[in-house]
């Protein structure tokens, strides 16, 4: 019973995973609000991800637990990094859309 919620744990971890970055790479053709829903979908995730690995740490052998462990750091440094990529594309994108001053003149 516990490999089975082990192993649906690890592949629904890889299916969101694969969803962010399918959305990550949408992401570079839509708008700035489309980012912001994003980066909160994609923070949603990563919580999500957190807290299911914690759960089964918490009821698991220490058999079983190594495998399970670096396969989850894996998913959860490559969701990391799906976040930061989206942060970054956010960030530049509300700096495309704000005016500069140094395109107004003082005269």
């Amino acid at each position: 019973m516990q490999n089975t919620v082990a192993y649906f744990c690890l592949t629904s971890g890889w299916l969101v995973l694969i969803v962010s970055l399918v959305f990550l790479i949408l992401s570079t053709f839509k708008h700035t609000h489309f980012k912001q829903i994003l980066l909160r979908y994609l923070n949603t995730a990563l919580i999500w991800q957190l807290l299911v690995m914690l759960v089964f740490i918490m009821n698991n052998t220490t058999a079983t637990l190594n495998n399970f462990i670096i396969i989850c750091g894996v998913i959860i440094t490559l969701q990391l990094l799906c976040n930061l990529a989206c942060y970054l594309g956010l960030k530049r994108a509300k700096a495309k859309g704000r005016p500069s001053l140094d395109h107004f003149s003082m005269d």
